[in-house]
């Protein structure tokens, strides 16, 4: 299993639990709002995926696996939820609902890169990460793609460090 993330867990604890998977340029906190939202009738997990926020120290970011990894281990003592992803989230969980089913009660994607698929475009930010190996190199290769050259360097080098 992966190492353990940062999560927290809000709501009533007989409802129906959701699990809050985030992006790639985002954070769990990104997610507060719609996890206010739910609690009153839910319970609402939010984490910080590996690499990010509170889960900073964990590790690259990178590895679809690592992140299933991840919400597969906290999910087991959980039991099964409704996994919602956004965008790089919604990968993680579309990865679980695959590997284990018995954990995912249904998966709701948003903005989600389907880039294995032939008609998904080929000229997208994610593609642009992928033609390139080194992991660094990758990351700003899709930030140069989202944002574009311009900002990108007019970005502060901690700024594109941080990216």
């Amino acid at each position: 299993m992966g190492s353990q993330v940062w999560s927290d867990v809000a709501g009533d604890p007989d409802a129906p639990l959701v699990a809050l998977v985030h992006g790639s340029m985002d954070r769990s906190a990104g997610l507060l709002r719609l996890s206010r939202r739910l609690d009153p009738t839910h319970q609402v997990m939010r984490y910080d995926r590996r690499g990010y926020a509170r889960s900073a120290d964990i590790g690259p970011p990178w590895a679809v696996e690592a992140n299933v990894d991840d919400l597969e281990s906290l999910l087991t003592s959980r039991g099964p939820a409704i996994v919602f992803g956004h965008s790089f989230g919604g990968n993680v969980a579309l990865g679980l609902a695959e590997r284990r089913p018995d954990l995912v009660r249904a998966v709701v994607v948003y903005e989600t890169p389907l880039s294995w698929l032939d008609w998904w475009p080929g000229n997208s930010a994610g593609a642009a990460a992928m033609a390139v190996d080194d992991p660094g190199d990758a990351a700003e290769a899709f930030m140069r793609r989202l944002v574009g050259d311009a900002v990108w360097e007019r970005l502060s080098p901690a700024k594109r460090s941080e990216r």
